[in-house]
């Protein structure tokens, strides 16, 4: 699951992971609650490597803690509300 890909001079970046393979760890996210979680800047965009969807590390832990919170039965849009809430207080913490 784990892959690095080049960057466009063949340095390889940050580790990344495919988003299909995410996709079938993490079902209860759905491709929709994706383009939600990126519109808010929760996820970053995936890169595009050779057709195949990439996305870093920080960007599944945001993945596995909302398929966590709809596995406990909790609506999308509240933990949307929540994650987007808790990086609100993290950046004025910091």
């Amino acid at each position: 699951m784990n892959l690095a890909h080049p960057t466009d001079d063949g340095r390889p970046r940050q580790p990344a992971y495919r988003v299909s393979e995410i996709a079938g760890l993490y079902a209860l996210v759905r491709e929709d609650h994706l383009r939600s979680l990126q519109k808010c800047g929760l996820i970053g965009t995936p890169d595009v490597v050779d057709g195949e969807r990439f996305i870093g590390f920080a960007d599944v832990a945001v993945i596995r803690h909302v398929n966590a919170e709809l596995l406990r039965g909790t609506p999308f849009r509240a933990v949307l509300r929540a994650c987007l809430a808790g990086r609100s207080g993290q950046l004025a913490f910091d």
